[in-house]
């Protein structure tokens, strides 16, 4: 954490993470709860001393945030979030506080590409059975295996939501070793 924050340039902030189960569920961190340990896939403050953070392997960290009010939301979205929409549930948060759809910027970070996002048939059918039009984010690459585009599906998401300013930052954990750790790359 301490290097983070060096690197971060907030040396004075309080840097919070959350203990990750790829879920969906959004924890309200402030001054009184900061030192709790949580659980969880996401961190949302107001708190202009507290700084989140979100670690991740092959996953897409998610930022959403609001200059105006200065509510700030950081989420962890593995496939298990995307498949319970955890980006949806964290724009309601913000639509909740009467904060416009249109003063809304949500980012999303690196994570693992579509070429190296390979799934089993049981995998995408989990998907489909959720929402029809999620196989459009599904691309056959043998009879045994498709090809994911997650990020696709979590933008098709943010979308859904009536969110127009949405800024991707397109590296591919998988491809780039000398920057990011993936967890698919250290297994295969």
């Amino acid at each position: 954490i301490k290097i983070a924050k060096k690197k971060l340039d907030i040396k004075n902030k309080k840097l919070k993470l959350i203990n990750q189960t790829h879920s969906n569920k959004i924890i309200k961190i402030n001054s009184k709860n900061y030192k709790n340990n949580h659980y969880g896939d996401g961190l949302i403050t107001s708190d202009k001393e507290i700084a989140l953070g979100i670690l991740t392997a092959d996953c897409a960290p998610i930022f959403i945030y609001d200059l105006k009010q200065k509510l700030i939301c950081c989420l962890h979205a593995g496939w298990k979030g995307a498949l319970s929409n955890i980006v949806a549930k964290g724009i309601k948060i913000f639509k909740s506080k009467n904060i416009k759809k249109n003063n809304i910027i949500v980012v999303v970070g690196p994570c693992l590409a579509f070429k190296n996002f390979e799934v089993d048939k049981k995998f995408k059918n989990k998907f489909i059975t959720i929402n029809k039009n999620y196989s459009k984010f599904f691309k056959i690459k043998n009879k045994n295996k498709d090809l994911f585009n997650f990020r696709g599906l979590i933008n098709y998401q943010i979308k859904t939501e009536k969110i127009k300013k949405i800024y991707n930052i397109r590296s591919d954990t998988y491809k780039n070793s000398n920057i990011f750790f993936s967890n698919r790359r250290a297994n295969h």
